[in-house]
Order: structure tokens, then sequence, then C-alpha cells
């Protein structure tokens, strides 16, 4: 079984173990699952599940399904998301940016993926670009008429998501995939998760 992780090594003579482990991004993660067979993806936006389920061949791998289904599920932000079991460990990854990986290769640090036509299900690479978090912003301006303040932090969220956003966090989504499913900073989805902000809500 392959753990997609990489291992950083030192091989000076003082030094014989590995001195640091770095987990592999999700969208990474589910580009060796697509090029193992368990997924296919389309430049038209959508991905099909191609193995998968509870039985297993002899060889111990996931038998393939009598036809592709479509893995996507429609979030209520509008976005797509898939969700794989890897190694024991749940991944939850929005469509877009696994399509814009497969394609294209990793997302660079600090940028985001920004749907042009400004529909967040429509995933056609054609549609799909990279962007800065101030340019994303400047677009769903110019595109959706959104003003900042309806996209900037605490205003446009209500007890029960930040409810939300602390249960997510428990099982185990990392707080970028949250501040993006809530369009809000990281910090402040921190700041929820630690208690610094709504102090009220019981933790």
């Amino acid at each position: 079984m392959l753990r997609f992780q990489t291992l950083i090594m030192d091989y000076s003579p003082m030094q014989t173990k590995p001195i640091k482990e770095v987990a592999m991004r999700a969208e990474q993660v589910f580009v060796m699952q697509v090029k193992a067979g368990i997924f296919k993806v389309s430049k038209d936006g959508v991905i099909w599940r191609m193995r998968g389920g509870k039985g297993y061949n002899k060889q111990r791998k996931f038998k393939p399904l009598e036809k592709p289904v479509p893995t996507e599920k429609q979030l209520p932000s509008g976005y797509k998301q898939i969700r794989m079991l890897v190694d024991g460990k749940r991944y939850h990854l929005y469509s877009h940016r696994a399509i814009w990986s497969y394609f294209c290769g990793d997302i660079p640090s600090g940028l985001v993926i920004n749907h042009i036509n400004g529909n967040k299900s429509d995933n056609r690479l054609d549609n799909l670009e990279v962007v800065t978090h101030k340019e994303n912003h400047q677009h769903a301006a110019d595109v959706l008429g959104v003003s900042c303040g309806e996209r900037n932090g605490m205003a446009k969220l209500k007890a029960n998501d930040v409810a939300r956003i602390r249960l997510l966090k428990r099982k185990g989504w990392c707080s970028q995939d949250i501040a993006h499913l809530y369009s809000v900073s990281i910090g402040q989805v921190n700041d929820i998760i630690a208690g610094r902000m709504w102090k009220h809500i019981p933790m």
C-alpha cells in the first residue's frame, strides 16, 4: 500500500534517520489516485470514479466499477467537492482545485483558483485561472457584483456557521478549506476554532 508522504533525508555521516516528514497536499494525493486509475478527469470539468466500493480483488486492489460514476458533491456554497479515503486518511477537495492540479500542476502557495465566468460549479479547464486573493475578491466585485464588505469576515457568519466551522475542524478539515468554503480568512477561521472570536458560542 502506498503511503502518500515525502521523506526529506539528510545523508550526512552524523545523521542516519529522516529529519523531516512532509505530508502531501490533497491535490497531489488526488493526482496520484487519477494515475492509479481510481478517478478519471475531463477538461469539461467532470470527475468520475472508475474504481471503488467495498469489493477488492485478490491483489487487494479496488475492483473496476461496471461504469464510471460521477463522484462530485454539490455544496450549498455553489462549489463542487470530492472526497477520498487514502491509507485510512480522509480528504475533502474542491473539484476546481483538483481539475487544475491534474492538468496544470501544483497551485502556487498563496494563490487561488478563480472561476472566470463567476459560476462556482462550472469547472471546465477553460473557465479556471490562477489568481491572488486580492484579484479573486476584485473579480467577485466586477463579475458578481459582490462588495468587499459582504465578503469580508464575520458579517456574513451566523452562530450555526461558527458551530459548523468548529465541527469541520474536529473532523479533520484544514483551516484553508474551511476559509474557502465560508469566504473568510484563514486567520478568522483559526480565531473561531481557538475561541478568540465568537466566545459566546460553546466550543
